[in-house]
């Protein structure tokens, strides 16, 4: 398969809520990705270390039980090639975000609610696909 048709790639979503979780998945899967989601960090870890095979993981910084910041150490630690988006609802001070952006595989840190059409255009840059071309009017 070519590796810039986004059916190529696989994009895990990792957050508690699954009204959340739905809507990714509708936009990413808009674009042309697989996705797959699950609702807590161990679930993210238990698919990757069980060989589940991902292009891209979207996490949720803010997570009931272990901290999003925990589950990024243990994904980076089991997957460290796959490119991280960390998503939060809440502002965070500068050296925290600083912190989080400067680890090895986080591609960015958004802020929720996330503007899909930038998002889509930032994991297209980051997995090397080429968009769909939007629908323009029937040609006659």
């Amino acid at each position: 398969m070519d590796p810039t048709d986004p059916k190529s790639k696989t994009i895990l979503v990792v957050d508690d809520d699954a009204s959340v979780c739905e809507l990714y998945q509708m936009g990413l899967s808009r674009q042309g990705f697989k996705t797959a989601s699950v609702r807590a960090g161990d679930e993210a870890l238990k698919a990757i270390k069980g060989g589940k095979q991902f292009d891209l993981i979207l996490l949720d910084l803010m997570m009931p039980g272990r901290g999003g910041f925990d589950v990024l150490k243990d994904l980076q630690a089991a997957a460290p090639d796959i490119p991280i988006y960390v998503v939060t609802a809440r502002a965070m001070d500068t050296s925290t975000f600083q912190m989080i952006s400067m680890e090895s595989n986080v591609k960015g840190v958004l802020t929720k609610p996330l503007n899909m059409k930038e998002f889509n255009a930032k994991v297209h840059e980051t997995l090397g696909t080429i968009p769909a071309k939007a629908f323009d009017g029937w040609q006659g």
